[in-house]
């Protein structure tokens, strides 16, 4: 059965620091302008719904720290292997689930943030200023 329906899933929770459903819920209007009928999970046992991942376009994962059991981690893998989409950011997709090879879906993990604070300055090009990442920011001085 095919659709024109694009299904995408949300996965957010962890530790709070990353504030996973404020953060989340800010990406959601995006893929709704984009066409995604968007549904929200802050439970990884919608992992263990095989079927149900394998029916999603696009899973975005927003979860920091915690453990997934090995089914979860399966049906994950086995959906993005069939052509699942997976999107994140920061410690929401690659600082988690430090078991059952989940990093080997990623690319990667999350080792640690460099000792001490560093100050750096962004230079915003006055003609990019349009851009929708910086749009919102003072302009350039």
């Amino acid at each position: 059965m095919t659709t024109d329906i694009r299904r995408a899933l949300v996965v957010r929770g962890g530790w709070d620091g990353h504030q996973p459903v404020t953060i989340s819920d800010a990406f959601v209007p995006f893929l709704k302008e984009q066409g995604f009928v968007v549904e929200t999970s802050e439970d990884l046992a919608v992992y263990e719904d095989a079927e149900r991942l394998t029916a999603t376009d696009l899973i975005v994962h927003c979860w920091t720290m915690g453990t997934i059991n090995r089914e979860q981690s399966a049906n994950l893998a086995a959906a993005v292997r069939a052509g699942t989409g997976l999107a994140g950011w920061h410690g929401g997709i690659v600082d988690c689930f430090h078991d059952h090879n989940y990093h080997l879906l990623t690319g990667g993990e999350f080792a640690m943030h460099p000792p001490g604070f560093h100050d750096h300055t962004v230079h915003l090009l006055p003609e990019r200023a349009d851009h929708p990442v910086i749009a919102s920011l003072p302009a350039p001085r």
